[in-house]
C-alpha cells in the first residue's frame, strides 16, 4: 500500500524580534482545523501530525547585531540632546513615562524600520534567503516515485510576504524551479505590505509577481481593512491580478492592532486549513464527488 503523501508548510514572521514557537496559535489553529475539514469527507481519522508538517522560520536575528548597534546610537543622540526649561523639569517628573517613551520610539527605529532596510543589504538578504530554504530542505521526507515532487505551502506575514516573495522569485526566475523536491503550490500572504513595494521599483514596473507551480494553488492574500500596513494586491494591475487568486478581507481587531493579530484568528486558520485539507485528499485520491 502506497504511504501518503504530506501537506508541507513554512512559516515567515514579519518585522519584529520572534522567539522560537511564535507561530504556535498559528500551527495549533492549523492543526485542529486541518483535521475537521478532512473528517468531514473521510470515514477513518487521519492525524493532522503525520500528515500537515509545518516549520516556521526565524530570520530576524540576521539583522539583530546591527539593530543593536544602532538602538544604543539613537539613544545617545536623544541623551545629548536633552530637554531644557519647562520640557526638562516635565521630564524629570514624569521620568518613567518619559523613559518608556524614549525606549519605544528608539527600538522601534532600530528594530521594525530598520527590519525593511537592513532586509535588502547585500549580506543580510542571502542569509535570510538561506533561512528559508533550510526550512523547506528540513521538510525532507522519504523519497517519492522518480520525478515526483511533495507540495509546499508558504504562510507568511508582513515584511515576510515580501521577503518570501523575493524568495520564490529568485528561485523561478529565468524559467527556473521552485525546489528540486517541493513544488511552490499555495501562498498565503496576511497583513502584507507588497503594494507598497511597487513604489521600489516604479508603479509601471511592477509587474512580475510569483507564480504558483501547481494548477490547483491559491494565492490568497488576507488582510484586515483596520491594518495600516496591509493592501489588497488584485487591483495593483493586470499581472497581479492574474496571479493572486483572491484579496480575502478578514476582522482581527481595531486599528493597531490588527496587524498583530493574524495568526491568532480563527477565520484567517480555517481559510488555510480548508484549502491544505482539499489539497490531501486530491493528491491521495480521497476526494468525493
Amino acid at each position: 500500500m502506497a504511504s501518503l503523501k504530506t501537506i508541507n508548510v513554512i512559516i515567515v514572521h514579519g518585522i519584529g524580534t520572534p522567539q522560537p514557537g511564535y507561530a504556535q496559535p498559528l500551527i495549533a489553529g492549523l492543526t485542529e482545523k486541518f483535521s475537521f475539514h478532512l473528517q468531514k469527507t473521510l470515514p477513518m481519522r487521519v492525524e493532522p501530525k503525520d500528515n500537515l508538517i509545518i516549520r516556521e522560520v526565524i530570520w530576524d536575528d540576521v539583522l539583530a547585531a546591527n539593530q543593536e548597534k544602532l538602538a544604543v546610537l539613537l539613544k545617545k543622540g536623544f541623551i545629548q540632546h536633552k530637554n531644557k526649561g519647562l520640557r526638562e523639569i516635565l521630564s524629570k517628573v514624569f521620568a518613567f513615562a518619559t523613559n518608556w517613551i524614549l525606549r519605544l520610539r528608539t527600538d522601534f527605529a532600530a528594530e521594525a524600520i530598520s527590519d525593511v532596510i537592513g532586509y535588502k543589504n547585500n549580506e543580510a538578504y542571502p542569509q535570510i534567503q538561506q533561512r528559508l530554504l533550510d526550512a523547506i530542505n528540513s521538510l525532507r521526507g522519504e523519497e517519492r516515485e522518480a520525478g515526483e515532487k511533495q507540495h509546499l505551502t508558504i504562510i507568511s506575514h508582513s515584511l515576510g510576504t515580501v521577503i518570501s516573495s523575493d524568495f520564490v522569485y529568485d528561485r523561478l526566475k529565468a524559467g527556473g524551479t521552485f525546489h528540486d523536491q517541493f513544488l511552490f503550490s499555495n501562498f498565503f500572504t496576511l497583513g502584507s505590505p507588497l503594494a507598497l513595494f511597487a513604489l521600489q521599483y516604479g508603479i509601471e514596473l511592477f509587474k512580475s509577481p510569483v507564480h504558483l507551480e501547481e494548477a490547483a494553488g491559491q494565492w490568497m492574500n488576507i488582510f484586515d481593512l483596520d491594518d495600516p500596513i496591509a493592501y489588497p494586491l488584485k487591483n495593483l494591475n493586470e499581472a497581479y491580478d492574474k496571479a493572486v487568486t483572491v484579496d480575502r478581507e478578514v476582522n482581527t481587531g481595531g486599528f493597531g492592532v490588527s496587524h498583530t493579530r493574524y495568526f491568532q484568528n480563527p477565520v484567517v486558520q480555517d481559510v488555510i486549513a480548508e484549502k491544505l485539507a482539499r489539497d490531501w485528499l486530491r493528491i491521495n485520491g480521497k476526494l468525493t464527488p
